[in-house]
């Protein structure tokens, strides 16, 4: 519920907020005026509970947010109740979306973007092999792979 009313008083405007608590490598829990809003990274799907890299995953953007100010540009609200946005460290404008991809910590979650930064991140990356990249090609499961294999179950 707090997530439509950041959405309907910010709309697509940003929003700043403090990073409370990091979830996992694509979401996380902010302070912000109206109270705590769960958050989840826009264009990118990282390792699930359970999956290789999940861990590193969400200790990169925990190093690269928690604590941090942190400012949105809302793009969504999704089923959950999450507001879904573009995230920018405050004190130095980082794109914490695009980094988690740089880094290999993250897919480009094709379903909801096309962005052509994202995927030249995420090429890159693959390229490099780094992150998640590094891992022997069986264990590089998507998420929304994995998701949907683990619900079958």
């Amino acid at each position: 519920m707090l997530a439509l009313l950041v959405w309907l008083q910010y709309g697509r405007q940003p929003s700043e907020g403090h990073v409370l608590r990091v979830l996992d490598g694509d979401s996380f829990v902010m302070k912000t005026d109206g109270g705590d809003a769960e958050v989840r990274l826009f264009g990118i799907d990282s390792p699930e509970r359970g999956q290789g890299w999940n861990r590193r995953s969400r200790a990169a953007l925990t190093d690269l947010i928690e604590g941090e100010t942190v400012r949105l540009e809302i793009e969504d609200i999704d089923r959950y109740d999450r507001i879904v946005a573009r995230v920018q460290r405050a004190r130095d404008g980082m794109d914490i979306n695009a980094e988690q991809v740089r880094l290999g910590h993250s897919w480009v979650y094709r379903q909801y973007t096309d962005d052509p930064q994202l995927l030249r991140l995420e090429a890159a990356a693959r390229r490099s092999r780094i992150g998640l990249w590094s891992l022997p090609e069986h264990e590089r499961v998507p998420p929304w792979d994995w998701r949907r294999e683990n619900r079958e179950r």
